[in-house]
């Protein structure tokens, strides 16, 4: 279900979100805080409403994080969806 325009409205981020269920999670390399925090904070919502959601990253996250960490599913990727990208 791919959206031809570069933004999406609310709605329409839900409808897509709502509208699958394996989930990948996206964040930068060498993620920060609001990248981590982002990633997990959406991935634990959507496991909340019974998707299978997970947290992937090319680089590991920093120890400091550790506490919010969320146990690994292994499962094929469904929808990408990415979190604290630039927009450019």
């Amino acid at each position: 279900m791919p959206m031809n325009s570069k933004t999406v409205s609310i709605e329409q981020a839900a409808q897509l979100l709502l509208a699958v269920d394996n989930i990948h999670v996206l964040c930068h390399r060498a993620p920060d805080g609001d990248a981590i925090g982002s990633a997990v904070g959406i991935c634990s919502a959507l496991r909340g409403i019974g998707k299978r959601a997970k947290v992937i990253c090319s680089d590991p996250f920093a120890a400091k994080y550790d506490y919010l960490s969320i146990p690994d599913d292994d499962f094929s990727m469904g929808f990408l969806l990415c979190v604290d990208t630039a927009d450019e």
